[in-house]
Protein backbone atom coordinates (compact mmCIF):
# COMPACT_ATOMS: atom_id res chain seq x y z
CA UNK A 1 0.00 0.00 0.00
CA UNK A 2 2.96 1.90 0.83
CA UNK A 3 4.34 1.93 -3.01
CA UNK A 4 0.66 2.03 -4.04
CA UNK A 5 0.18 5.53 -2.46
CA UNK A 6 4.19 6.54 -3.27
CA UNK A 7 3.10 5.55 -7.13
CA UNK A 8 0.05 7.58 -6.77
CA UNK A 9 2.03 10.61 -5.27
CA UNK A 10 4.46 10.37 -7.81
CA UNK A 11 1.67 10.37 -10.15
CA UNK A 12 0.11 13.34 -8.85
CA UNK A 13 3.07 15.11 -8.75
CA UNK A 14 3.84 14.57 -11.95
CA UNK A 15 0.29 15.50 -12.92
CA UNK A 16 0.70 18.90 -11.37
CA UNK A 17 4.11 19.41 -12.62
CA UNK A 18 2.67 18.68 -16.19
CA UNK A 19 -0.46 20.90 -15.24
CA UNK A 20 1.98 23.60 -14.34
CA UNK A 21 4.76 23.12 -17.45
CA UNK A 22 1.25 23.25 -19.66
CA UNK A 23 -0.34 26.10 -17.85
CA UNK A 24 3.37 27.56 -18.01
CA UNK A 25 3.05 27.02 -21.62
CA UNK A 26 -0.37 28.95 -22.45
CA UNK A 27 0.64 31.65 -20.12
CA UNK A 28 3.80 31.92 -22.46
CA UNK A 29 2.06 31.57 -25.79
CA UNK A 30 -0.77 34.15 -24.62
CA UNK A 31 2.29 36.55 -23.67
CA UNK A 32 3.68 35.46 -26.97
CA UNK A 33 0.56 36.52 -29.23
CA UNK A 34 -0.07 39.45 -27.13
CA UNK A 35 3.37 41.02 -27.59
CA UNK A 36 2.82 39.93 -31.75
CA UNK A 37 -0.57 41.97 -31.75
CA UNK A 38 1.39 44.96 -29.57
CA UNK A 39 4.02 44.76 -32.22
CA UNK A 40 1.47 45.02 -35.48
CA UNK A 41 -0.70 47.62 -33.56
CA UNK A 42 2.82 49.27 -33.15
CA UNK A 43 3.82 49.15 -36.90
CA UNK A 44 0.16 50.44 -37.74
CA UNK A 45 1.10 52.95 -35.39
CA UNK A 46 4.43 53.79 -37.46
CA UNK A 47 2.71 53.96 -40.68
CA UNK A 48 0.49 56.24 -39.76
CA UNK A 49 3.07 58.49 -38.44
CA UNK A 50 5.46 57.88 -41.45
CA UNK A 51 2.01 58.15 -43.59
CA UNK A 52 1.30 61.73 -41.68
CA UNK A 53 4.80 63.08 -41.73
CA UNK A 54 4.40 62.19 -45.69
CA UNK A 55 1.33 64.38 -45.80
CA UNK A 56 2.82 66.87 -43.94
CA UNK A 57 5.54 67.09 -46.28
CA UNK A 58 3.44 67.22 -49.33
CA UNK A 59 1.33 69.84 -47.82
CA UNK A 60 4.38 72.04 -47.16
CA UNK A 61 5.31 70.96 -50.75
CA UNK A 62 1.63 72.45 -52.46
CA UNK A 63 1.70 75.40 -50.31
CA UNK A 64 5.21 76.42 -51.08
CA UNK A 65 4.33 75.93 -54.83
CA UNK A 66 0.81 77.90 -54.46
CA UNK A 67 2.72 80.77 -52.67
CA UNK A 68 5.16 81.01 -55.49
CA UNK A 69 2.52 80.86 -58.27
CA UNK A 70 0.58 83.20 -56.31
CA UNK A 71 3.72 85.31 -55.78
CA UNK A 72 4.51 85.32 -59.54
CA UNK A 73 0.98 86.31 -60.59
CA UNK A 74 1.11 89.18 -58.68
CA UNK A 75 3.82 90.46 -60.20
CA UNK A 76 3.06 89.32 -63.64
CA UNK A 77 -0.06 91.58 -62.72
CA UNK A 78 1.91 94.27 -61.18
CA UNK A 79 3.92 94.72 -64.10
CA UNK A 80 1.59 94.69 -66.40
CA UNK A 81 -0.47 97.45 -64.39
CA UNK A 82 2.80 99.65 -64.52
CA UNK A 83 2.60 99.16 -68.53
CA UNK A 84 -0.68 100.29 -68.72
CA UNK A 85 0.03 103.28 -66.51
CA UNK A 86 3.18 104.40 -68.45
CA UNK A 87 1.06 103.85 -71.60
CA UNK A 88 -0.18 107.22 -73.17
CA UNK A 89 -3.40 108.14 -74.53
CA UNK A 90 -3.48 109.24 -78.03
CA UNK A 91 -6.42 112.28 -78.56
CA UNK A 92 -6.96 113.82 -81.78
CA UNK A 93 -9.12 116.75 -81.79
CA UNK A 94 -11.98 117.78 -83.69
CA UNK A 95 -9.26 120.55 -85.89
CA UNK A 96 -6.91 118.07 -86.55
CA UNK A 97 -3.97 118.20 -83.44
CA UNK A 98 -2.78 115.34 -81.83
CA UNK A 99 -1.98 115.21 -78.57
CA UNK A 100 -0.40 112.45 -76.26
CA UNK A 101 -1.52 112.51 -72.62
CA UNK A 102 -0.35 110.46 -69.69
CA UNK A 103 -3.15 108.02 -68.70
CA UNK A 104 -2.85 108.74 -65.44
CA UNK A 105 -4.03 112.13 -65.75
CA UNK A 106 -6.89 111.20 -68.02
CA UNK A 107 -7.54 108.06 -66.00
CA UNK A 108 -10.82 110.01 -65.04
CA UNK A 109 -13.48 112.02 -66.47
CA UNK A 110 -12.57 115.05 -64.44
CA UNK A 111 -8.82 114.68 -65.85
CA UNK A 112 -9.97 114.20 -69.15
CA UNK A 113 -12.14 117.26 -69.62
CA UNK A 114 -9.35 119.11 -68.10
CA UNK A 115 -7.20 118.37 -70.51
CA UNK A 116 -9.86 119.05 -73.69
CA UNK A 117 -10.53 122.10 -71.84
CA UNK A 118 -7.27 123.11 -71.60
CA UNK A 119 -6.56 122.36 -75.97
CA UNK A 120 -9.13 124.32 -76.65
CA UNK A 121 -8.51 127.52 -74.89
CA UNK A 122 -7.28 129.40 -77.52
CA UNK A 123 -8.86 127.84 -80.43
CA UNK A 124 -11.45 131.04 -81.17
CA UNK A 125 -13.88 128.87 -83.52
CA UNK A 126 -14.86 125.87 -81.38
CA UNK A 127 -13.08 127.16 -77.94
CA UNK A 128 -16.27 128.25 -76.36
CA UNK A 129 -18.19 125.73 -76.94
CA UNK A 130 -15.79 122.82 -76.31
CA UNK A 131 -15.88 125.35 -72.47
CA UNK A 132 -18.98 124.50 -72.55
CA UNK A 133 -19.24 121.03 -73.17
CA UNK A 134 -20.65 120.52 -76.57
CA UNK A 135 -18.47 117.98 -77.94
CA UNK A 136 -17.94 114.27 -78.14
CA UNK A 137 -15.68 111.78 -77.24
CA UNK A 138 -14.93 109.26 -80.04
CA UNK A 139 -13.50 105.76 -79.85
CA UNK A 140 -10.62 104.63 -82.16
CA UNK A 141 -13.60 102.17 -83.16
CA UNK A 142 -15.59 104.75 -84.14
CA UNK A 143 -18.40 104.81 -81.15
CA UNK A 144 -19.26 108.10 -78.74
CA UNK A 145 -17.66 107.16 -74.93
CA UNK A 146 -20.07 108.70 -72.48
CA UNK A 147 -18.74 110.81 -69.72
CA UNK A 148 -20.50 108.10 -67.45
CA UNK A 149 -18.34 105.18 -68.78
CA UNK A 150 -15.18 106.78 -69.61
CA UNK A 151 -13.21 105.24 -66.53
CA UNK A 152 -15.08 101.86 -67.32
CA UNK A 153 -13.84 102.76 -71.13
CA UNK A 154 -10.41 104.33 -71.21
CA UNK A 155 -7.33 102.67 -71.13
CA UNK A 156 -3.94 102.53 -72.32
Amino acid sequence: QERLEAARAEWEAERIATADEWRTEVEIQAKAAAMDEARAELGIEERVQERMKAAQEEMKNVEAELRARITKEAIERVKEDMKKETKPIRFKDAIGRKFTFPFHLVQTWSGMEELIKQAFLHVEVVGPQVAQGHYDLISPDGEVILPTVWERMVEP
